[in-house]
């Protein structure tokens, strides 16, 4: 009987001690699993990163593409002098850039056209500015003496239309002290083929502005 209780008792203190002790398998599998808990957090900043890169990444794409097509226009343009008219003196300058209108942005015209409409105003030269000819929806074609200047319209009136060009501000690198608001530059733009145009130079009594 002593002999089978000693066993027995040997047996159970044996099961208490296994369940004392730690769980191998469980540490390791939990020291394993351990680092894949982090690298989800890696990836995920990996990719909340990824959009604003991508975002950064577009808009100069579209500054480096804006630059190198004016730069086209500039080279492979018409030369054409335009006469400017006096802006509002409160509106002449907004931060660095030279606020512009032209003789042309107003066209007088019994055509039924929409704001917002795209048209191609063809200029004819003239001595010394280039002035409105006709206005029509789609290229033309032009003499030697024209050019079509590609615009939307701003706005209409029973007898006008009000143009838009993309020529109407003109960046002042270092200020704008040579110009005030009684002042009407003139301003030498260039026109591709396709109606597309950039502002060349700004020039004041026959003078190139050197800003």
């Amino acid at each position: 009987m002593n002999n089978d209780s000693n066993s027995e008792m040997t047996v159970t203190d044996i099961r208490k001690e296994q369940n004392q002790k730690p769980d191998l398998n469980h540490v390791n599998s939990t020291a394993a699993t351990a680092p894949s808990l982090a690298a989800p957090t890696s990836h995920a900043c990996s990719r909340s990163k990824k959009p604003y890169i991508l975002a950064v990444a577009v808009q100069l794409a579209i500054l480096a593409g804006l630059g190198a097509f004016n730069m086209y226009v500039l080279a492979t343009g018409r030369t054409v002098p335009l006469s400017t008219v006096p802006a509002d003196p409160w509106d002449m300058f907004r931060g660095n850039y030279l606020v512009l209108r032209y003789d042309i942005s107003t066209i007088r015209t019994t055509q039924d056209f929409q704001p917002g409409q795209e048209v191609f105003v063809v200029l004819e030269k003239k001595n010394p500015y280039w002035s409105v000819s006709y206005v029509l929806d789609k290229m033309p074609k032009l003499t030697d003496d024209e050019v079509a200047l590609k615009g939307k319209i701003a706005y209409t009136t029973p007898k006008e239309i009000h143009m838009h060009y993309g020529l109407e501000q003109y960046f002042l690198p270092e200020g704008n002290a040579l110009l005030s608001s009684s002042s009407r530059p003139d301003v030498e733009i260039a026109v591709d083929q396709f109606g597309n145009s950039a502002i060349k130079q700004v020039m004041l009594n026959g003078k190139k502005i050197v800003f």
